[in-house]
């Protein structure tokens, strides 16, 4: 090949090379902005709160198309009512634009399982799956019943409730076991507390003291007093001078 026919093949490469270039930008530049701006463009209105068919029939008559329509349990919404919507209310879309919905499907009524002998995390797991929750434990001594089983329940087996009910619980506890009450004389409020929960009691109910003999804050009295044999979950009441 001679110089001069090596030279002209470059030269129509490179011609072909800018000539692509300059397709591409005009498409990009002038067709596709053409082309898009050729779609009108709607505003989405809000029609979260509305009925469902209300809700359809707007959406359709500003050009837009609700392609799915999830139902889902609600509490606090009727039933059909529109929960929340996909584009946001107020977005700018092109005409046609797909909608999701999501809507009430109302109240869930539920079935109160019966938790009886159940322990404590297996009570919890089973309302859990329910769309439950554990509230309150409480506990109460019986001989027959093994420790930390549960007893009794807020709603009875079989009653129908709502999704999100809270359920508190009663717990049994063994009447056999006793602890020694510790003596919370002349600790701090703080240290007391620590003293019953260290010897498996409950900090019951805390007096005022007016006694000028300690310190603000220090223990002055209990009951039962310290070395009482007690139920391992007793109360142990306190005085404590006014800070």
């Amino acid at each position: 090949m001679s110089f001069l026919s090596s030279r002209q093949f470059q030269l129509s490469v490179l011609a072909t090379v800018l000539g692509l270039v300059l397709l591409a930008v005009l498409f990009d530049k002038v067709v596709m902005p053409l082309v898009v701006n050729s779609a009108r463009t709607e505003q989405v209105p809000n029609v979260v709160g509305m009925p469902k068919q209300q809700a359809i029939d707007m959406l359709e008559s500003k050009g837009l198309k609700v392609e799915k329509v999830v139902e889902t349990y609600n509490s606090s919404a009727q039933h059909g009512v529109v929960l929340t919507q996909l584009p946001y209310p107020n977005s700018l879309v092109k005409e046609g634009r797909r909608v999701y919905l999501s809507v009430s499907k109302g109240y869930e009524v539920i079935t109160m399982p019966d938790l009886s002998m159940m322990s404590q995390r297996e009570a919890q797991l089973s309302l859990l799956s329910m769309g439950m929750q554990v509230g309150t434990v409480s506990y109460d001594f019986r001989d027959s019943i093994p420790e930390g089983r549960v007893i009794r329940q807020s709603y009875l087996p079989g009653m129908s409730v709502g999704s999100g009910t809270i359920v508190n619980l009663v717990l049994s506890k063994d009447s056999n076991a006793t602890v020694i009450t510790p003596s919370c004389i002349r600790l701090s409020e703080s240290e007391a507390m620590q003293s019953i929960n260290d010897a498996q009691l409950v900090l019951g109910q805390v007096n005022i003291d007016a006694s000028e003999t300690y310190s603000p804050g220090t223990v002055t009295n209990q009951q039962p007093s310290a070395g009482t044999k007690v139920h391992r979950g007793s109360k142990v009441d306190i005085w404590v001078v006014k800070q």
